[in-house]
């Protein structure tokens, strides 16, 4: 799992980001942080 640092810090930017917004921001934050995870999820079927 600490394969990615970059990735993790980022979805710990974004979580940062959700607790400090409201309204159409946590949508666009929601957003952001399940299309991360599915790049996530394609970086690591690609390197196995």
């Amino acid at each position: 799992m600490n394969k990615y640092p970059i990735a993790w810090f980022a979805v710990v930017m974004i979580l940062g980001l959700f607790y400090s917004s409201v309204g159409f921001e946590w949508l666009v934050t929601f957003v952001l942080a399940v299309v991360l995870a599915k790049q996530i999820e394609i970086l690591n079927k690609l390197n196995k």
